[in-house]
């Protein structure tokens, strides 16, 4: 803080004051003006409530001084000055570290997070941004946001800047659209106020394609997955349902119409409104173990779907009580036991891992591992 102090002295006879001279310790504080030699000014700079080497009391400093004429003669008792130093009120300070993320006046943040990451010539922290600012006279200071996209901002009690909703870059939410957020900070004593101007500029974050079902546009039927089962006991009549419907799903909630296709679909009949598959054909296990058909779901607009179904058919005990000729039991007993043991079920298994022209089929397996737990 700056003191003035000011001090005239004057001589009545022909050797006018042309001199002034101050004590030699605080003679580095007097800046001289000379107004024909009339009268003189002196500039104390000190901070109000300090003492140091020259103002020994706080916000007081003591000068003596000597006024002499033409001839070197003192012209007058020196005079004993002191000078006041009193308080001026003085705008609050922002509190800030280079390269922190401590009030800074630049910030890029990436896109879609709320909170912000700091750079400031630069600095890049996940903490977050704070404002902190003091006042010199130790008053209470208030921080509130300002500026043409103030609103998109909250300012917390700890001074930390978020934005109230994620950012899209993609889709700039700032006055200009130029996705470069400018806003004030400004602390507040309850006089005296300082501003801090911030701009947030919003970086691209490299994101994962959005499919966006345009409204009104029709979405091909889907079904859940690219396969399915069904299992069906040999010998069932005609036009008697195998499992579930094999059913998809229209996101655009119309009609869907279900039709049959593949190597086996004589066999077979579909609910073309349902997607319910019934038997046909003769089903003879011993003959045949497994189908392929392929199901097809298509809407109004002749968009559609397909999925791969595999029906498998079980064996059914003849009158005796027993499997059938040829049946999986003759096949995969090995020692002849009249029972599938579990080191068969593990070789049936692994020939059916390992492939080949002889190698038994999913059904197959399945079976035997249901004699397997049946026995």
């Amino acid at each position: 803080m700056n003191a003035l102090a000011h001090l005239g002295m004057g001589d009545d006879g022909d050797n006018r004051v042309v001199r002034r001279d101050l004590h030699p310790d605080v003679e580095q504080r007097l800046v001289v003006f000379s107004d024909e030699r009339s009268q003189f000014r002196c500039a104390v700079t000190g901070s109000y409530g300090d003492a140091d080497d020259q103002c020994a009391t706080a916000n007081e400093c003591a000068v003596t001084v000597t006024a002499r004429d033409s001839t070197g003669e003192a012209t007058a008792t020196p005079a004993a000055v002191t000078i006041m130093i009193t308080d001026v009120d003085e705008k609050p300070v922002f509190t800030e570290t280079a390269g922190t993320a401590l009030s800074p006046k630049m910030i890029m943040s990436p896109e879609n997070r709320d909170a912000l990451f700091g750079t400031d010539d630069p600095v890049t922290t996940v903490d977050g941004v704070t404002y902190m600012a003091t006042d010199p006279e130790g008053l209470n200071v208030n921080l509130t946001l300002m500026g043409a996209d103030a609103g998109k901002f909250s300012l917390s009690d700890a001074g930390v800047l978020s934005f109230m909703d994620a950012p899209d870059r993609e889709m700039p939410g700032d006055a200009n659209g130029d996705n470069m957020y400018e806003l004030t900070v400004r602390a507040d004593e309850g006089t005296m106020t300082a501003d801090r101007m911030v701009k947030v500029t919003v970086t691209n974050v490299d994101e994962a394609p959005v499919i966006e079902m345009v409204p009104g546009a029709n979405v091909a039927p889907m079904f859940a997955s690219d396969t399915a089962d069904r299992w069906v006991e040999e010998s069932t009549a005609r036009g008697m349902n195998i499992g579930a419907p094999v059913m998809a799903r229209d996101a655009n909630g119309e009609d869907l119409t279900y039709s049959l296709s593949g190597t086996n679909r004589s066999s077979f009949r579909i609910n073309s409104g349902t997607g319910q598959l019934t038997t046909y054909a003769a089903l003879d296990y011993e003959t045949k173990m497994s189908y392929m058909v392929t199901v097809t779901a298509t809407d109004p607009d002749g968009l559609s779907d397909s999925i791969d179904v595999t029906i498998m058919v079980t064996d059914v005990e003849d009158e005796t009580g027993q499997p059938g000729s040829g049946t999986l039991l003759d096949l995969f007993d090995d020692d002849d036991s009249g029972e599938i043991e579990k080191n068969e079920v593990i070789d049936a298994i692994n020939d059916y891992l390992d492939g080949g022209t002889d190698a038994p089929t999913k059904a197959d397996v399945i079976a035997v591992i249901n004699l397997y737990l049946d026995s």
